[in-house]
């Protein structure tokens, strides 16, 4: 992204932190009342500890917890730091993607689907499970940009043979760990998820999406075997290459076969 004005040009990055930082709120409150199973369209925010209903001034998104210096304004209970981490990644990648697409109809694409991978990772990290509906989101956005942009139906059909391929190969070499580790190796939501990243990238992207991804498991291992997991969380993984490949993928393979 690119502006005649350097002032315009961080107003914009500004603004999109900030719209991350927002979402990264909203959605961070979405996840956890589902995974207590709560309401997520009725209800106060309130705090775990006291129960205390919390006033506007209480969840500005990272501003809130610094100024409470991490704890309940009402009750002095400690808040946990997972909130407003969670909250800074999304601005910061929110600030990536406006930095890397400009004011766009692939920045608001990106949106859509960062959204949806932030709220899969959180799922992932909590409950350790997946849910479908948002794979499900982001396979329906795709789709509906791909028309926006006027791809048609040969976009369509391109789109979904690599998803096909890339969740397709990674099905196949999960059942045959499955049957020399006598155990399942990876779970289907990871399967899912794969499907629908391979929509958004060709598939060179798939492939530096999968190596990224193999990256990125291999140093959550360390944490989570510090916590006495057996299951390693890969939705989160996932998450982080399929960010990377989208801001860096295109670049990154244009350079590699440039080498050949």
């Amino acid at each position: 992204m690119q502006y005649d004005l350097p002032a315009l040009s961080a107003a914009v990055l500004f603004l999109g932190a900030v719209l991350g930082l927002v979402f990264g709120s909203a959605l961070g409150c979405l996840v956890r009342r589902m995974g207590r199973h709560e309401s997520w369209l009725r209800g106060r925010s309130h705090c775990d500890a006291c129960g205390h209903t919390l006033a506007p001034k209480d969840l500005v998104p990272v501003f809130s917890y610094v100024a409470l210096h991490g704890r309940c304004r009402y009750c002095g209970a400690p808040i946990g730091a997972e909130a407003p981490v969670s909250e800074g990644v999304l601005g910061a990648v929110f600030a990536a993607v406006v930095w890397r697409f400009g004011l766009t109809l692939d920045t608001l694409e990106a949106f859509v689907l960062c959204c949806c991978l932030f709220c899969i990772s959180l799922s992932d990290l909590e409950t350790r499970e997946i849910p479908d509906r948002f794979p499900v989101i982001a396979g329906i956005s795709r789709a509906g940009f791909l028309l926006l942009e006027g791809a048609g139906w040969p976009g369509l059909w391109q789109s979904l043979r690599n998803g096909i391929i890339l969740g397709g190969t990674v099905l196949l070499i999960s059942l045959i760990m499955d049957q020399i580790l006598k155990k399942e190796s990876m779970g289907g939501g990871d399967i899912k998820l794969l499907f629908v990243l391979g929509l958004y990238f060709s598939l060179p992207e798939c492939l530096l999406l999968l190596i990224l991804a193999c990256v990125s498991g291999l140093l959550l291992v360390p944490a989570v075997h510090r916590h006495g997991e057996v299951r390693i969380p890969f939705g989160p993984a996932l998450s982080a290459a399929a960010v990377l490949t989208m801001l860096f993928g295109q670049q990154a393979v244009t350079w590699y076969l440039g080498l050949l």
